[in-house]
């Protein structure tokens, strides 16, 4: 019984520890950074426009996104609460060019997460290049 006592001590001071140098490594990582992708889809733009636009439809297909819902317009902008596994995320489309570009901002950065999103779409006949920053 002792030896068991013993083993489990042991492996809930492993696990704190652990749990201590992930937070010091995440301490340690820059506030700022920047991501990128890109992806060609064999649609029109009009078509691809409409997918990253119509937030309400997609929890459909998106794995990571449990419901979208539509919340008051701040300053003519629309605003979204995106629920996640990871948290809930209001967004703000801060920009918008039809077809073109389209920019969403975190629009409450107390959620412990900020930054924006950049949408970037450039057709060439029936095919569209997005890039995602």
């Amino acid at each position: 019984m002792k030896r068991l006592l013993k083993y489990s001590a042991y492996a809930a001071l492993a696990l704190i520890a652990a749990t201590l140098l992930a937070s010091a490594i995440g301490l340690l990582l820059p506030r700022r950074h920047t991501a990128a992708s890109s992806l060609v889809v064999h649609r029109p733009a009009e078509d691809v426009w409409l997918a990253i636009t119509d937030i309400a439809s997609q929890p459909q297909w998106r794995t990571d996104l449990n419901s979208a819902e539509r919340l008051p317009d701040h300053d003519g902008r629309q605003v979204w609460l995106q629920r996640t596994d990871m948290g809930d995320w209001t967004l703000e489309l801060t920009r918008t060019e039809p077809t073109r570009l389209l920019v969403a901002t975190v629009a409450d950065s107390t959620q412990g997460f900020g930054g924006t999103w950049t949408y970037e779409l450039d057709q060439d006949d029936e095919r569209t290049v997005l890039r995602i920053t």
